[in-house]
């Protein structure tokens, strides 16, 4: 009886041997594949940095361009006031009439406004 015991704690042993040895395999595999996912977050990361910058440099372009029509806008918009005010002194009850909404001048503001927002957005980003 002894004999049989010894036979299976022989048995037990031998397959705790193999069972360990299996997860020792596994583990290994397993601190594998995290450091390759470690890898690619940082490589993910380190590509994504500059393009963030690039959409930051492309929106503060953006916003100088907006901001420069706009002037421009204001002052084509000055210029027509000017102009209607001088030809509506030398027409009596002067027909013509500049709209105070004018689209292009909302369009303007819009874009710049957009544009403030990606930059905040980006900015938060960033912090």
């Amino acid at each position: 009886m002894d004999i049989i015991v010894d036979i299976f704690v022989i048995i037990l042993l031998i397959s705790a041997s193999v069972l360990c040895i299996y997860l020792i395999k596994y583990i290994k595999e397993i601190t594998i594949s995290f450091k390759n996912i470690e890898h690619d977050l940082h490589e993910i990361s380190e590509k994504t940095i500059p393009i963030l910058a690039n959409i930051e440099a492309t929106s503060k372009t953006f916003y100088g361009v907006a901001n420069e029509i706009e002037a421009k806008v204001d002052e084509s918009i000055n210029f027509v006031e000017n102009l209607r005010d001088r030809v509506g002194s030398f027409v009596k009850g002067g027909s013509l009439r500049v709209r105070d909404e004018n689209p292009i001048r909302n369009l303007i503001i819009n874009l710049t406004a957009i544009t403030k927002g990606i930059s905040a957005f980006l900015s938060r980003l960033k912090d």
